[in-house]
């Protein structure tokens, strides 16, 4: 194991102090702080690309018009990417300013927007309802921002995600009727009425054991992330940047290696 010695990154550097949760949803992001960070609406984008899209199935495959179509969608494409691109970007740099520390929740993606249409023996239930939330969250950037805060942010820690949405913040209650709508939390137990976002990103970071509780610090000990027994997930994870390069699991980004995702205690470096 060795360390290879690279110029410092022009990053700006992130707090020296500080801890945040961050609750994740479709098209936005709330902290620990109560702030809102929420992404452009490509409501504009979306129908001019389904528009060029039932454009190109009508016209011929070769002709000059199929293919300049195809350069108007590709180009719609981009645009929507480089907003959202953009948007994460600025996302993550208010985030990593307000607190050293990022805590995140441990999410699925891959399984949160699996399909739900089913089987011909056993057809799904409520399929467009969740192909519109499959798209939403896709086009959140979850990745993105990830990925953003893993070399901005002094530290990310990802947590267990389970039932961050139905625990209270302020008691520990945890039930299903703690959220009578989708925005808002209200605790059965205490009486806590809060935002329902606002109110998961504290619980994110209470389970880090770097939140308040009770008016008392609470350290929880590692526990894997949510997923069932024998599924492999990796426990909760630290992301730092560092200068030693990491096989099969670094980002290098401007001459730095970022551990991202790492799914090994000790991880071994390039031979």
């Amino acid at each position: 194991m060795f360390e290879v010695p690279v110029d410092p990154p022009d990053v700006c550097p992130p707090a020296e102090s500080g801890a945040v949760g961050v609750d994740r949803n479709a098209g936005q992001a709330t902290d620990s702080t109560g702030a809102l960070h929420a992404l452009p609406k490509s409501t504009v984008e979306d129908a001019k690309i389904k528009r060029y899209q039932r454009r190109m199935a009508r016209q011929q495959k070769g002709s000059n018009r199929r293919r300049g179509t195809g350069g108007k969608l590709r180009k719609l494409q981009r645009k929507r990417a480089r907003r959202r691109d953009n948007a994460t970007h600025q996302i993550s740099r208010k985030i990593a300013d307000t607190a050293h520390t990022v805590v995140l929740e441990d999410l699925n993606t891959k399984g949160m927007t699996k399909s739900a249409k089913g089987t011909v023996e056993n057809p799904g239930r409520n399929v467009k309802q969740k192909a519109g939330l499959n798209r939403a969250i896709l086009a959140s950037g979850w990745g993105q921002l990830e990925r953003k805060l893993a070399y901005k942010a002094g530290r990310v820690v990802f947590v267990d995600p389970a039932y961050t949405s139905q625990a209270c913040s302020r008691c520990g209650h945890t039930a299903k009727s703690n959220r009578p709508s989708q925005a808002v939390f209200a605790c059965g137990t205490c009486g806590l009425r809060a935002n329902a976002d606002h109110n998961a990103a504290l619980n994110i970071l209470v389970r880090a054991g770097l939140g308040l509780l009770h008016g008392e610090e609470r350290s929880l000990p590692g526990r894997p992330c949510g997923r069932p027994q024998g599924l492999p997930r990796p426990v909760n994870r630290i992301c730092v940047a560092s200068t030693i390069v990491y096989k099969s699991h670094s980002k290098l980004w401007r001459g730095t290696a970022v551990l991202v995702r790492t799914r090994c205690a000790t991880p071994r470096a390039v031979r």
